[in-house]
C-alpha cells in the first residue's frame, strides 16, 4: 500500500461512516500526541510514537487547555446570562472588571445551560472571582488562565 493511498485511507473511513468530522491522518497523530502529552509521557516516547523529529514540534499539540479545563471553565462561567455594562460599578451584584471598565452580570434562570459548550476563548488573561452568597463566610475563589489558546 503506497503512501498516497493511506493518506485517502482515514477521509473516506469518516466520510462512510458518517462522521460530522473528516478525519486525516494528521488528526490522529496530533489526538495521540496531545493524549499521550497529557497523560505524562516523555517527549523522545511520543516522538517515538508520531514519527516527530523535533521536541519543539510537540508543544502544537498541548498548547490549548484540556478537556477537563473547559468543562471547569464552562460549568464556573455557565450562570451568566446578560451583561450591563457601565465605567463605575452601581450594583452590589456579581460583576466582572475588564481593564477599568465594569461589567455587571446577572445570572441565567436556565442556569444549567451551558454557553461555553465547544467555545474557543483565544488570548489575555483571565481571572475569576466567585463569591458564595449561600455560605455567610465563604472565602472567594480565585481562577486565573494564562495565555488561554
Amino acid at each position: 500500500m503506497g503512501k498516497n493511498k493511506l493518506s485517502q485511507m482515514m477521509p473516506r473511513i469518516s466520510n462512510e461512516a458518517g462522521l460530522s468530522y473528516r478525519y486525516t491522518n494528521h488528526c490522529i497523530k496530533a489526538t495521540v500526541g496531545t493524549g499521550l502529552k497529557r497523560a505524562g509521557v516523555d517527549d523522545l516516547t511520543i516522538m517515538s510514537v508520531t514519527g516527530h523529529r523535533n521536541i519543539k514540534s510537540l508543544e502544537s499539540y498541548v498548547a490549548g487547555p484540556s478537556d477537563a479545563q473547559r468543562r471547569a471553565l464552562s460549568s464556573t462561567l455557565q450562570g451568566v446570562a446578560t451583561a450591563s455594562n457601565s465605567n463605575e460599578s452601581v450594583s452590589k451584584g456579581p460583576s466582572c472588571q475588564v481593564s477599568n471598565h465594569v461589567s455587571t452580570i446577572s445570572r441565567n434562570p436556565l442556569s444549567d445551560m451551558s454557553i461555553f459548550t465547544n467555545a474557543t476563548i483565544t488570548g489575555g488573561t483571565f481571572t475569576i472571582n466567585l463569591v458564595s452568597k449561600d455560605l455567610p463566610d465563604s472565602p472567594s475563589t480565585s481562577t486565573a488562565i494564562d495565555k488561554f489558546n
